[in-house]
């Protein structure tokens, strides 16, 4: 069935899209972008497989024409002025493609079935122990339409657009519990969009058995597992202390099954409490890299290349920055994988705000762009060079984008001319924007 979906403003400006207000300071901002050559790092229900395959019944309709299918498009799920809102971007044009009523706890772009998982909600933020429902849906750019692919109901629902990650067959997220209280690492088989297939078990208790342990968030790689991978959830240890110590607790997912490998294991030197560290998977290398603040009184951070299996460390950066300058905290990671470069947005918890692009190369120096407010989350357009940042105030919510230039050890950023990215006006902070996969493969050579 064809329904008309209602236009929206877009504000365009030379060098980013700015959007302000949102006024709920408990909503939170996430961003993810996947890619052949972009993948996303975090800071990322149960319930048996059901539903049908089925036309979308929400309305539709003209919303600023048809879009060429080879350009991809941009799913934006925020709240405007009030209203929980689902809207598709032409990613080339800008323009606003669709929108329709919508509350997301989370939504990942699955490039394998051009497929958006989407978690849908009558709650946000998401209290623990709240059912809801999993879409699979694909958007129709020729008529500028969502085609419902399969519906999951009840299931849990992530606790953070942040906490979710789909690789190879896999989809893989954390949720929390009330009853009794913990976290869960809950899967499902994806790799037919229109027959979603629970885990067995459909969930693994994740919770932190030592007192002193928090869970952070999850990571994983895939690389060469079409049906699976090797998952991490990260612990942060001690952190109620001065020093803190980043923990990784193995999950191997195979087929339809996800296991708990051992007990957590310590990865890097101790940081200091106040900050956070960040994550990403390289799947071009097949490791993980996470960035570690500076210890308590230190300046120098570091970013680590690990290898997934052993957790042994491949190479270590230095992250170096002036005593009264170290950043208290890392919120989010991301690569541009093909021309190797980190992106990773940090503050220190007063008005040093911003992104470093860092080569992953000891050759390399690092590139920092400030911002004028903290920043939840950075991603990667590989197509268009582009870094798109989403930033942290409830009261001045805004997403820019940047392009990064240079060369692949020397990266710059810059400014994108002519503006090409638009999005709809007052979007709050709870907003979860995810690109949608282009046919792109890593040239030889760098790139920038």
């Amino acid at each position: 069935m064809k329904s008309a979906l209602l236009s929206t403003a877009v504000v365009l400006s030379a060098a980013a899209l700015t959007i302000n207000c949102g006024e709920d300071e408990t909503q939170r901002t996430s961003v993810s972008t996947v890619s052949t050559s972009s993948i996303t790092g975090g800071a990322a229900g149960h319930g048996g497989a059901g539903g049908n395959s089925q036309q979308s019944s929400s309305s539709m309709g003209g919303a600023g024409g048809t879009t060429d299918p080879a350009s991809g498009v941009v799913v934006v799920a925020g709240t405007n002025q009030g209203v929980d809102v689902l809207y598709v971007l032409d990613r080339d044009g800008g323009e606003t493609l669709s929108n329709e009523p919508q509350k997301t706890a989370g939504i990942v772009y699955d490039g394998r079935a051009d497929s958006w998982l989407m978690f849908v909600t009558e709650d946000l933020p998401v209290p623990p122990g709240t059912k809801g429902t999993l879409f699979a849906k694909r958007f129709n750019p020729e008529f500028n339409v969502w085609q419902l692919l399969e519906t999951v109901d009840p299931v849990e629902l992530p606790r953070h657009p942040r906490d979710i990650i789909v690789f190879g067959e896999s989809l893989l997220y954390l949720a929390e519990r009330n009853t009794p209280p913990g976290t869960d690492l809950v899967a499902f088989r994806v790799g037919d969009p229109t027959h979603i297939e629970s885990f067995f078990p459909e969930t693994i208790d994740v919770s932190a058995t030592a007192p002193s342990d928090t869970i952070l968030g999850l990571t994983g790689s895939a690389v060469g597992a079409i049906k699976g991978g090797t998952a991490h959830v990260v612990i942060g240890r001690d952190l109620g202390g001065g020093n803190c110590q980043l923990m990784l607790h193995r999950h191997t997912v195979t087929g339809a099954t996800a296991t708990a490998l051992g007990s957590p294991l310590p990865v890097g030197p101790s940081y200091d409490c106040a900050g956070r560290p960040a994550w990403a998977a390289d799947d071009k290398s097949a490791t993980l890299l996470i960035a570690i603040p500076p210890p308590s009184g230190g300046s120098d951070g570091l970013l680590l290349r690990i290898q997934p299996k052993t957790l042994s460390i491949d190479q270590q950066i230095p992250l170096s920055f002036s005593a009264n300058a170290a950043p208290q905290t890392f919120a989010s990671m991301t690569l541009d994988t093909c021309n190797q470069v980190a992106l990773l947005t940090s503050h220190n918890g007063s008005a040093l705000h911003g992104v470093w692009a860092v080569p992953l190369d000891d050759r390399g120096q690092a590139a920092w762009l400030a911002t004028a407010q903290p920043l939840n989350q950075v991603s990667y357009d590989a197509s268009h060079h582009w870094a798109l940042l989403a930033n942290g105030e409830a009261t001045n919510f805004g997403i820019g984008a940047h392009l990064l230039k240079g060369n692949c050890l020397a990266p710059l950023f810059g400014v994108v001319t002519p503006a090409q990215w638009t999005a709809p006006v007052f979007l709050s902070p709870h907003t979860t924007i995810s690109p949608q996969k282009l046919p792109f493969s890593c040239p030889p050579g760098c790139t920038l």
